[in-house]
């Protein structure tokens, strides 16, 4: 399993930390999805089940396909990704 590097992991938690303190972003769902996959693949992250249930959980969350209707489509995809997003970010702390 390739490892990711110190300066992968930091630029993984500033897109992360940008992201969700703009939560109108229309890619918020496949943000979290890229960097979960990246972080699966290292073998820091490759057993931590924690992720692998975010993981999950993301997977099967749509992403809206309208700007301007995101918060009337997927309302309860914003309040449980505003939770999910710091777990991931601290966890990505926890391995720089």
């Amino acid at each position: 399993m390739p490892k990711l590097t110190n300066q992968e992991l930091e630029s993984y938690k500033s897109q992360m930390e940008t992201t969700i303190s703009n939560p109108s972003g229309l890619y918020i769902v496949n943000k979290i999805n890229v960097v979960l996959t990246n972080l699966l693949g290292d073998s820091r992250f490759s057993k931590n089940t924690e992720l692998k249930e975010i993981y999950k959980e993301v997977l099967e969350m749509e992403e809206p396909n309208n700007y301007y209707t995101y918060r009337l489509e997927y309302p309860d995809n914003l309040e449980r990704l505003q939770k999910l997003y710091p777990i991931v970010i601290k966890e990505i702390e926890n391995n720089i």
